[in-house]
């Protein structure tokens, strides 16, 4: 078991810490909550709570590039360098060694700095999974945020990681509303949560928005959905309706998984396969920029995807969320939505110019479907924005 040998560099971690002793006490600041995050996005969701909580402080690990170190009135930054091993002489092939010592430098994080929570989002990483099993041997709580209907959602056979069994349920779960809950219990993948609905969104929903479309694209997986050539039949279906409803302003959105500033291959690369596959037409727009994304969700009724999760987070301000997707298993997922009749579902794409019709020419049925949803939207997510952030405010200063 890889769990016998954590314990093994206790003593040389012990000496090679009092060197760094000094180093780290310059920076020491009492924190409440531990937090660790792993991209961009997750770091801005973490910093917009953390600034509309003033009065608690939070240590923030970062595990990507980030131009944001410097440490703010509640929010200091963790340099895990500090509390590395020296890994001279060791076999860095060794997993069971990799592993160990990642235990050994969260342990060493949370004794140094005494956490009372710990906060992490999506909670599906392997460092999550450590800190899910040092938690529980520290009695500390540890948070576990929900992040969309990525894991534990599409990858829900996928619970474990290395060592250690189910350590999902170690977590309180932070769910958008009750039916996440309850999707989770069926799966036996949690046993504490609280609902606090979604903080990462604060649209205005407008009343009257017009029934123009967005198209949410997804990250380029070669392996599974998503693939280059399933977001070349979605653009292609985006040409389509732009052509047939020329009135109907269609916005492309490229996943953040591959948008950035800076000219980047990657970015590069997937911004081109999108501009080679959309017709150049007046009512079609390709917009990637992130202050846009509010004013684009407000101004459509329609979001149309293979898999994103903003379809489904936009059922919370009454938008009618479109999957094409001929994936079982990502279908398995939106059981319950297509069931409730809040939203549409369509394995082909003949199927999908029939239903999107059928949305823009009759008013009645669209009417219908965006009256279901607005009765049924806080079962899905509760609340969003700050009424959510308020919420969580007082969950964490409960338990303090």
């Amino acid at each position: 078991s890889i769990i016998s040998h954590l314990k093994k560099y206790d003593v040389i971690i012990f000496i090679l810490n009092l060197f760094k002793f000094n180093k780290v006490t310059k920076n020491y600041k009492d924190i409440d909550i531990l937090v660790h995050t792993n991209s961009d996005r997750k770091f801005n969701l973490f910093y917009k709570i953390a600034k509309k909580c003033p009065k608690l402080n939070f240590g923030v690990i970062i595990d990507f590039e980030n131009n944001q170190v410097n440490n703010e009135k509640n929010i200091f930054f963790i340099n895990k360098k500090n509390f590395f091993n020296f890994e001279k002489n060791m076999n860095l092939k060794s997993v069971a060694y990799k592993f160990s010592n990642l235990f050994n430098v969260y342990e060493n994080i949370i004794k140094f700095y005494k956490p009372k929570i710990i906060l992490v989002i999506e909670g599906d990483s392997v460092v999550h999974s450590v800190l899910a099993e040092i938690a529980k041997t520290n009695a500390i709580k540890i948070y576990c945020l929900e992040w969309g209907l990525g894991p534990p959602f599409l990858y829900f056979n996928n619970n474990d990681k290395l060592d250690f069994k189910n350590y999902f349920k170690k977590y309180i779960f932070l769910s958008w509303g009750k039916k996440v809950v309850k999707y989770l219990k069926s799966r036996n993948q949690v046993d504490k949560y609280k609902i606090i609905g979604n903080p990462n969104f604060s649209f205005n929903q407008k009343k009257n928005s017009s029934n123009n479309i967005l198209f949410a694209l997804g990250p380029v997986y070669e392996f599974q959905w998503n693939s280059k050539d399933d977001i070349k039949k979605l653009l292609q279906f985006a040409n389509w309706i732009g052509k047939r409803f020329p009135k109907k302003t269609i916005y492309i959105r490229p996943h953040h998984n591959h948008m950035s500033n800076a000219p980047t291959a990657d970015w590069q690369k997937y911004l081109g396969l999108i501009k080679n596959n959309t017709d150049n037409l007046n009512n079609i727009i390709i917009n990637y920029k992130d202050d846009d994304l509010e004013r684009i969700v407000d101004n459509v009724s329609i979001v149309c995807t293979i898999s994103s999760t903003l379809a489904h987070e936009c059922i919370s301000f009454g938008k009618i969320p479109f999957y094409i997707n001929t994936y079982p298993n990502v279908k398995k997922n939106y059981k319950e939505i297509i069931e409730k009749n809040l939203g549409i579902f369509c394995n082909d794409y003949e199927t999908a110019q029939k239903r999107i019709t059928d949305l823009f020419n009759n008013r009645p049925f669209f009417n219908n479907l965006k009256k279901n949803i607005n009765r049924k939207k806080k079962d899905y997510i509760f609340c969003t924005g700050d009424k959510s952030i308020s919420i969580l405010d007082k969950e964490f200063k409960k338990n303090l």
